[in-house]
């Protein structure tokens, strides 16, 4: 009876996390189809961008960004706003955008502690480098810190069926 979902419940969160690239993809086509299989009503998209940074070329106290890393921060935010848009159009429910600087589990444990998610949902890599087996997955890092369920989406998903996933 725990997932039966009351009319005065509040709706249930999924936060997805995207770098935009192909497994971040899959990640966030997961997360629309538990929007559409009716288990969750809301989606939270979370980009993490490195920390911009700020310089004062004239020293009179005024913080600016650096004219590098603004373009790449616009594109981004334009990117995720347009990415939440469409997710809006196609499923008519609230999506919110996102875009956070810092570290990418911190940032993301935030975001999930701050919106009450339920789920979390990252793409995992298929083709892990140096970097896995040094410092560990970004998924299986997640598991040990973020505050709710986190569901790691592999881009060899032949197809994904959030229906059966959601229960």
């Amino acid at each position: 009876m725990d997932n039966v979902v009351q009319p005065d419940s509040p709706p249930k969160c999924v936060v997805v996390a995207t770098d935009f690239s192909v497994a971040a993809g899959y990640a966030l086509e997961l997360s629309v189809e538990l929007l559409r299989a009716g288990t969750y009503g809301e989606l939270h998209v979370v980009h993490v961008a490195r920390p911009p940074i700020v310089i004062d070329p004239l020293l009179d106290g005024d913080l600016r960004l650096s004219p590098s890393v603004a373009v790449p921060v616009h594109r981004a935010r334009k990117r995720l706003e347009d990415a939440c848009a469409e997710v809006m159009q196609r499923t008519r429910r609230r999506v919110v955008p996102h875009l956070r600087f810092g570290g990418v589990i911190a940032e993301l444990a935030e975001v999930c502690r701050t919106v009450g998610a339920d789920i979390l949902v990252v793409g995992a890599p298929d083709r892990p480098g140096w970097r896995l087996r040094w410092l560990g997955s970004l998924p299986a890092r997640l598991v040990r810190c973020a505050p709710c369920s986190v569901l790691a989406v592999r881009t060899k998903s032949p197809k994904l069926d959030a229906r059966a996933l959601a229960g």
